[in-house]
């Protein structure tokens, strides 16, 4: 527990119809876990990282062909995440299931504000989500932040993130699904 003890995590209502139940004391316990695991996971598959080609396949389907302009920008990713994450200055806010929130021009689990640092809206669909799938979605969404990486959403599924990994490295390196897809077998 002493790892928890370090992050400074805000879990906030939002909206007048917020629901209690959507930020109650066992949703703040599952997001602390979540961060926990993201810690450990991103710590892990950092330190795997290859140093030349050929040496990791899951470097490979995630971000494709080895290159060291590519893997420099994935350390730095990595590491600006670990670090944030690390730190503890995260915010995590509990929203509401509307259109605005987490509607269809949302991601449906969390979101963030790349330029706002370090505040990831959490939407109700992340505490239903399986266990092995929530760290993998603070390391997605922590790569958006402008410090971390800036990463965009190139790709949303395995597939797809494999497929531009092959067809376009230098814009799977920057898709914010490919990190989550990398750090999936480390948690």
């Amino acid at each position: 527990m002493k790892l928890f003890k370090a992050f400074a995590i805000l879990v906030t209502l939002v909206g007048s119809d917020a629901a209690a139940a959507q930020c109650d004391t066992a949703s703040e316990n599952v997001a602390r876990t979540s961060i926990g695991t993201a810690i450990t996971a991103s710590k892990k598959a950092f330190s795997a990282l290859p140093s030349s080609a050929g040496v990791n396949s899951g470097y490979d389907k995630a971000f494709g062909a080895f290159s060291a302009s590519r893997n420099d920008f994935v350390k730095r990713t990595l590491s600006q995440i670990i670090a944030s994450l690390t730190i503890g200055d995260i915010k995590l806010q509990c929203e509401t299931q509307t259109e605005a929130t987490c509607g269809s021009d949302r991601n449906p689990w969390a979101w963030v504000e790349p330029g706002t640092a370090f505040t990831i809206h959490i939407c109700p669909a992340f505490f239903d989500g399986g266990e092995d799938e929530r760290p993998g979605l603070i390391v997605h969404e922590m790569s958006h932040f402008v410090t971390n990486g800036a990463t965009d959403d190139y790709c949303k599924t395995e597939d797809d993130c494999a497929a531009l990994a092959k067809s376009e490295p230098d814009k799977a390196v920057r898709s914010a699904a490919s990190y989550q897809l990398y750090i999936y077998d480390y948690r």
